[in-house]
């Protein structure tokens, strides 16, 4: 190597002399710059190059992702979900094997080509996706290629568990317009068909047809009765043996389970007025059916509906209208002058001025079938009746009587051989008709399996009357078989014996317990403390249940259908 000495001068003064002190073989090269320190190219980039694919299969993955958008589920769709799962777990650790080393050498890229210390310091110290945005806040100034760098790093966690939920399994819905048939529905025009008897005739048209029919018809009322859930249908939740009865068919669940349907597995419908949350001022807001207590139903006999859903697994609705009776009441405990010779109060039971051989609940019209009911029913004669029965037909426009038609019934508390009257209590009630909008929701499982429908909201008819004059018996032929036949319809061969009818009347609970020692002491024909509340007055509503059971059931034997299209939704 070379060194510096210092020699005197004579002229000038001291004068600096070199001498060669380096050995041989040692290399005299200028020093190299870090362009050439740098390891080459391919080094610098290679491992990066092997960790491309990593990257490139997620960039694969999101666009398959993509691709299975809206579309049906498949096994492919199912590995990809899968894939998902497992990618989430080693995307941040891929993402930083990758990422880290290219920031290192784009910083010695940088340092070549000369670059200030705070953006190599950047370069170096940006590992992480906090280091990098904590890096933007310590810096002087935020070049637009710093915050390029903090984008990049923000994706390390988009590929975490945000990937798995990026792709996850939605019903398709889809609105279609399916026919369904119903009877009967809210309009005049629609039910006059089946009122009338026209066509397919009526039970009650004609003696004939009557004959032919009628034992059909009672067999389908004493089936009604028959279902499980009747025993607590409109029964007071206070009254004994309520709980019990409950919890014998399973609990308020699965009771009320039960009541949703029919013997016949049609759609029962609920009585809006009697329903929790029923607001009176607003009858026209839709108001839900509870499934988790036992439900009030109009009757015991539901809305046939046939079709409104497809051959497979799915969920559909559709909006039924219907309507239904309703009875507002009061009581004469002492009828003597409603049931004296003579008296014309009533339109069927006006008794004889000469035959005294029959008391008024075993009378019948026709030819009687043997059985002895111990109550009766009738209309009170009034200028309101005759508005209803002055033609013989249904009326055929949509009109409305101008007054109530008033049902009577009658029974006997304490001696059923009396004929003066003056044991007997009559229930007389306005009828009403309660028109009304039914949500009903239907489900069918598999392919294989039943379509199950039940109500789930309920509301009045909008532009129809909340409660309405014209009733299912505002025609004689109606009239005439109903007020009739009901009280037959169940009764025993046996005087004195209380019928299915009269023991539900008297309470629900007890009607499958007709030669209980809990239930001898019970007047057949009294039903003066009954335990169901009407629902405007006391404990009147009870019997409008089993006479609109029967309307109801005259409807099944009228064959009659009326086919509405409905929009339904079906969800697959």
């Amino acid at each position: 190597m070379a060194a510096y000495d210092i020699l005197p001068s004579k002229d000038q003064g001291q004068m600096a002399i070199t001498t060669d002190l380096s050995s041989h073989g040692e290399d005299h090269r200028l020093p190299r710059t870090l362009k050439k320190s740098a390891p080459s190219w391919l080094g610098r980039v290679g491992l990066s190059i092997l960790l491309i694919p990593i990257p490139v299969a997620y960039i694969v993955l999101v666009a398959i992702v993509g691709h299975l958008n809206n579309k049906e589920q498949s096994s492919f769709g199912d590995d990809v979900l899968e894939a998902l799962q497992v990618a989430s777990t080693l995307w941040p650790i891929s993402f930083a094997a990758v990422v880290g080393p290219c920031l290192k050498t784009l910083a010695l890229h940088r340092a070549e080509r000369g670059s200030s210390i705070e953006s190599l310091e950047f370069l170096l110290t940006s590992q992480t996706t906090v280091a990098a945005l904590m890096n933007l806040f310590m810096v002087r100034q935020i070049p637009a290629w710093f915050v390029g760098i903090a984008l990049v790093w923000c994706l390390s966690p988009l590929g975490g568990q945000a990937a798995v939920r990026s792709l996850h399994l939605q019903p398709i819905s889809t609105t279609t317009e399916v026919p369904a048939m119903y009877y009967l529905g809210s309009n005049i025009s629609d039910f006059n068909y089946f009122y009338n008897g026209s066509g397919d005739s009526g039970v009650f048209i004609g003696s004939s047809m009557r004959a032919s029919l009628i034992s059909d018809f009672r067999s389908a009322i004493l089936t009604s009765f028959y279902m499980p859930d009747t025993v607590v249908s409109h029964a007071n939740g206070s009254t004994d043996g309520f709980n019990s009865t409950v919890d014998a068919l399973g609990g308020p669940s699965q009771a009320a389970r039960m009541g949703r349907r029919d013997l016949w597995r049609n759609v029962r419908i609920p009585f809006l007025e009697l329903l929790p949350g029923y607001d009176p001022d607003d009858p026209s807001s839709w108001v839900p059916v509870p499934s988790d207590m036992v439900v009030p139903y109009a009757s015991l006999i539901g809305v046939p509906i046939r079709g409104g859903s497809f051959n497979r697994a799915g969920n559909s609705t559709l909006t039924v209208h219907a309507h239904y009776q309703t009875l507002s009441c009061k009581r004469i405990f002492n009828a003597e002058d409603w049931l004296r010779n003579g008296s014309t109060k009533l339109i069927y039971h006006n008794r004889p001025t000469s035959d005294l051989s029959l008391p008024p609940q075993h009378r019948h019209e026709d030819i009687s079938n043997g059985a002895r009911p111990n109550i009766f029913l009738d209309i009170v004669n009034n200028t309101g009746a005759r508005q209803h029965i002055t033609n013989y037909p249904y009326p055929a426009v949509d009109s409305e009587p101008g007054s109530k038609l008033e049902l009577v019934i009658g029974g006997v508390c304490d001696d059923e051989d009396d004929t003066n009257g003056t044991n007997w209590t009559l229930q007389i009630c306005d009828i009403s008709t309660s028109y009304v909008d039914i949500e009903v929701a239907c489900t069918r499982f598999n392919p294989s399996d039943d379509l199950n429908c039940q109500a789930a909201s309920v509301r009045h008819s909008p532009g129809f009357p909340i409660a309405g004059n014209l009733t299912a018996v505002s025609s004689r032929p109606t009239m005439n078989g109903i007020i009739w036949d009901l009280p037959f319809a169940t009764a025993s061969d046996h005087a004195a014996e209380v019928s299915m009818l009269e023991m539900y009347l008297r309470n629900p609970t007890f009607i499958f317990k007709r030669k209980n020692p809990e239930t001898s002491n019970i007047w057949p024909g009294c039903f003066c403390e009954c335990v169901i509340g009407c629902i405007w007055s006391e404990d009147g509503y009870c019997t409008e249940h089993g006479y609109h059971g029967y309307v109801q059931l005259e409807r099944l034997d009228w064959r009659g259908w009326h086919q509405l299209g409905r929009p339904q939704r079906d969800v697959a």
